[in-house]
């Protein structure tokens, strides 16, 4: 289920290989990213599409658009990429929990910034409106945004 060859790599769930189950955190307002923990994310899809390790799906829906197996670059990268090929390679589905859950290794993140979103956007686009809104706030790295793409357990 993990992703090949990025056993090197930082990676946002820290320096050892993930155990599941993962302590579960019952209230989704507490399932929230830090912003460490969302430029840590952007740092791994970074060197995933650097590395040509982050691959568009073998499916019907990427041959139709003649994407299948090809590499998906940064500039690209959306939040669907990221839960089909990143998020649910990660997270076994017989152990399910939230991208959150696993970072946060079940401490709570009790929200501070609510973030609406379109999957579709590149990620990019969505970090750079992220730190933005940070600068704007004067928000610190352990501030806080739900953001339903990670709060919630994609199995």
């Amino acid at each position: 289920h993990h992703l090949p060859s990025c056993a090197s790599m930082p990676v946002p769930w820290g320096l050892s290989i993930p155990k599941f189950p993962k302590p579960s955190i019952d209230r989704p307002k507490d399932r929230a990213m830090t912003l460490r923990n969302l430029r840590d994310l952007r740092q791994f899809l970074q060197r995933l599409c650097k590395t040509g390790l982050l691959r568009y799906p073998r499916d019907a829906f990427n041959e139709s658009l003649g994407r299948a197996g090809c590499r998906i670059k940064w500039t690209q990268v959306n939040q669907h990429d990221i839960v089909g090929t990143v998020v649910k390679r990660i997270i076994p589905q017989e152990h399910s929990c939230s991208w959150v859950e696993l970072v946060a290794n079940g401490r709570p993140q009790t929200r501070r910034f609510f973030c609406s979103h379109n999957w579709s956007e590149p990620f990019r686009d969505f970090m750079a409106s992220i730190e933005l809104h940070r600068v704007q706030r004067r928000a610190s790295t352990e501030d806080t945004y739900w953001i339903c793409t990670y709060a919630n357990d994609r199995s």
